[in-house]
């Protein structure tokens, strides 16, 4: 074989390779770009309905909170336990602050609560933990328009409440909302398989925000489910306020609830001179019996209900009514007392 052969083949092999290179590259662009595509469409919708569904969840949520200054850490343990039915929410919470002082570790329980009449809080003062006895129930505020429930609502029971904070939520802001800030830029779209379950990375950035607000993210990455909801199984993401990032991983319960349930949720976050690492444990359900409306009230913690609150007041065309009612006795009244005295005077 000559030479002109030899460079022919080489040629003929070399266009081969390439061509299977292009189209082992191609498909990878594709479902890149598919994937985008689908996590765009489709999470949104996703999380909207897991947020409706998941209102009904509720149970106890503990937390204990490591925060390390320095060379100085304190801790924090919360107690939580959140119930709801149609119309009514509680949020009962017990929380002990220890420090590296001696005997600085002390306790306070707070109680927030919506019924269909009004919202409250209520406090239990700072006392020792070894005290035999609680503290009597303090009504710190009471709140009856529907404007100061409305913001009571969204800033005790929004953000907060269990199994949404987690499994549809980075850092607190709901990824509906954090997908819709502006400048919000979505990067690289990749399939991970991790123990036999097929996931979604999502890298994200958001460049030019301008914020104030404390614990604001900047860009990351999200591990989502996409077979349950787009649910949050992980996330890393940088911070603008302060600079530096944010560590959060989702453990989920094995429980019998069509949604995902979440079981442990660890974040962390690091700054400068920061470390804070909050570690949840949910024991959370979907019960088929909700608590009733009594349980929602003042009375439910030995303290009397408001006056005049919740009290049904008369319709003006009842009282119409009762005032004809009364002018036609009193009518009546008086044609009887004509009619004696006229036979009392013929009498005479």
């Amino acid at each position: 074989m000559d030479r002109s052969c030899l460079v022919c083949l080489a040629l003929l092999s070399l266009i081969g390779a390439l061509e299977q290179n292009c189209c082992a590259v191609e498909p990878d662009i594709d479902s890149e770009v598919l994937l985008k595509n689908r996590f765009l469409h489709e999470a949104p919708r996703s999380w909207a309905e897991y947020t409706e569904r998941a209102k009904r969840l509720q149970g106890k949520q503990s937390l204990q909170i490591k925060i390390q200054t320095g060379n100085k850490t304190s801790d924090i343990k919360q107690l939580c336990d959140w119930k709801n039915n149609n119309c009514c929410k509680l949020f009962y919470w017990d929380q002990e602050k220890t420090t590296e002082r001696p005997g600085s570790k002390k306790t306070f329980s707070r109680v927030y609560c919506i019924n269909s009449n009004y919202a409250f809080t209520l406090e239990r003062p700072f006392e020792s933990v070894n005290q035999s006895s609680s503290s009597p129930w303090i009504l710190t505020k009471i709140m009856t328009s529907p404007e100061q429930i409305a913001l009571f609502h969204k800033e005790f029971f929004e953000s907060d409440y269990p199994a949404r904070s987690s499994i549809v939520s980075a850092n607190k802001k709901l990824l509906t909302e954090l997908i819709q800030t502006s400048g919000f830029q979505v990067g690289k779209c990749r399939a991970i398989n991790r123990s036999g379950e097929q996931l979604v990375e999502v890298e994200f950035d958001i460049p030019k925000q301008e914020t104030s607000e404390a614990l604001t993210i900047r860009s990351g990455k999200l591990l989502l489910d996409p077979q349950r909801y787009w649910s949050v199984r992980s996330y890393d993401a940088q911070l603008v306020q302060p600079t530096g990032k944010i560590v959060c991983s989702v453990e989920l319960a094995d429980s019998q609830t069509e949604i995902p349930v979440p079981k442990r949720v660890v974040t962390e976050t690091i700054s400068s001179d920061t470390k804070i690492v909050w570690d949840f444990k949910y024991n959370l359900t979907s019960p088929a019996k909700l608590p009733l409306d009594e349980e929602f009230t003042l009375t439910a913690f030995g303290l009397p209900e408001p006056i005049g609150i919740g009290q049904k007041t008369m319709s003006w065309y009842l009282w119409l009514l009762m005032a004809g009612i009364a002018c036609l006795i009193l009518a009546a009244l008086l044609r009887w007392k004509v009619r004696r005295d006229k036979a009392t005077s013929g009498r005479e």
